[in-house]
């Protein structure tokens, strides 16, 4: 069995682990140079996650911006985090085959059983890359989402409530939306 965390080896730039982490079985994140390995999904984070990516897809369609699922997204010199679903604005997102976004501007992640990470400053990292402009933490289990917008403070939603996304793609979205 792989270990979570690389500790056999001095911290890595990104170029690093882009380049070694090609080899390496399963999901992993680069974190304060350290790579890290993601957790296995549960059936409810992986429905979430597929619900809103279908969603996105279907809402974006014709639209320069485009969704993807678990894209890297680079943030800052030691940092890459890979989200369930993210919403790339770059004019060749659309077409594009490698492992990176070019210009990510909202994030979602939906918090299982990581939900001390996802709401515990993990914007924060992810607000290190310029293009970000919006995180949004999915809560299935209590049917709730904060969002965390860049320069503003966290707003908790609930069942009925919406999702502003103006600033980047331009759609407006439920909590209903996002959790079925």
């Amino acid at each position: 069995m792989e270990p979570l965390l690389k500790t056999d080896a001095p911290l890595m730039t990104v170029e690093d682990f882009e380049r070694d982490s090609r080899s390496w079985e399963g999901r992993w994140e680069l974190m304060n140079g350290m790579p890290v390995k993601m957790q296995a999904e549960s059936r409810l984070h992986s429905r979430t996650s597929r619900r809103i990516f279908l969603l996105l897809e279907r809402l974006l369609a014709g639209h320069r911006c485009t969704p993807d699922e678990r894209v890297d997204v680079l943030c800052g010199e030691t940092d890459i985090r890979n989200p369930d679903v993210l919403i790339d604005c770059h004019p060749d997102a659309a077409t594009a085959t490698g492992s990176r976004a070019f210009e990510p501007v909202v994030v979602f992640e939906v918090a299982v059983t990581s939900q001390a990470t996802d709401l515990g400053g993990k914007h924060r990292v992810y607000f290190e890359n310029p293009h970000l402009m919006h995180y949004i933490a999915v809560l299935p289990q209590e049917r709730r989402v904060v969002h965390f917008a860049r320069g503003a403070e966290p707003v908790l939603l609930g069942p009925g409530e919406a999702l502003n996304l103006s600033s980047g793609p331009g759609v407006t979205l439920t909590v209903d939306d996002l959790l079925g």
